[in-house]
């Protein structure tokens, strides 16, 4: 049924707080190019249910403005999916981005003030529990994030890659060497997206 939609796939994603709000803005400006923002949240663990759930009614659903060739989710829960994912869209393209671990560390704790490290919302069913203080859990979560992301780009290297946030939203030369890979042939670089304002240390950071 997945397939009969013939429109490219792109997911973008990232531990929280590595620049995902203003990496859908930017692959919004692309081209026919329809991109949503953590719309899709499937839980850490794999859920099938929720998988196929959000796969007909949210990421690939045929309500896309006319025209549009490419879709795509920016969204952290992402990570364990990828391979569910190219089941369904072989030519799916994905692109991680990666944040310093302290600076992650830093700006949750900022973004998280007041919160538990797993408030009881459903939502938060796409991060994994960890028997720690809030800031070690955050660490500890950077490090199995990345761990896996390195493990799908050591399986797929045509179809995903890890950048770093700096490099991949403020670097003009490396944001065209991304969007390229990501197969948009006249790629529109834009830098220095600035939408999230709740990270005083970078207002790039989602």
């Amino acid at each position: 049924m997945y397939l009969k939609r013939m429109r490219r796939l792109i997911v973008a994603l990232g531990s929280d707080r590595c620049g995902t709000v203003s990496m859908a803005a930017l692959l919004r400006l692309q081209e026919r190019t329809f991109v949503s923002h953590e719309n899709c949240p499937v839980p850490w663990e794999f859920d099938k249910e929720a998988f196929e759930w959000m796969m007909t009614n949210k990421l690939l659903s045929n309500n896309r403005p006319y025209g549009t060739e490419v879709i795509g989710d920016v969204g952290y829960y992402w990570i364990n999916y990828i391979g569910h994912l190219l089941e369904l869209k072989p030519d799916a393209k994905f692109i991680c981005l990666k944040r310093d671990r302290q600076e992650t560390m830093d700006s949750y704790m900022i973004k998280s003030s007041g919160l538990n490290v797993h408030p009881t919302d459903d939502w938060y069913r796409m991060f994994p529990r960890y028997d720690l203080p809030k800031k070690e859990a955050v660490g500890a979560m950077w490090d199995d994030y990345y761990k896996i992301a390195e493990s799908w780009q050591d399986k797929y290297p045509d179809k995903f890659i890890i950048m770093g946030m700096d490099e991949a939203l403020n670097d003009e030369r490396e944001q065209k060497k991304l969007l390229q890979f990501a197969r948009f042939n006249q790629p529109r670089v834009q830098l220095h997206i600035r939408l999230n304002s709740n990270d005083s240390d970078s207002a790039d950071a989602g």
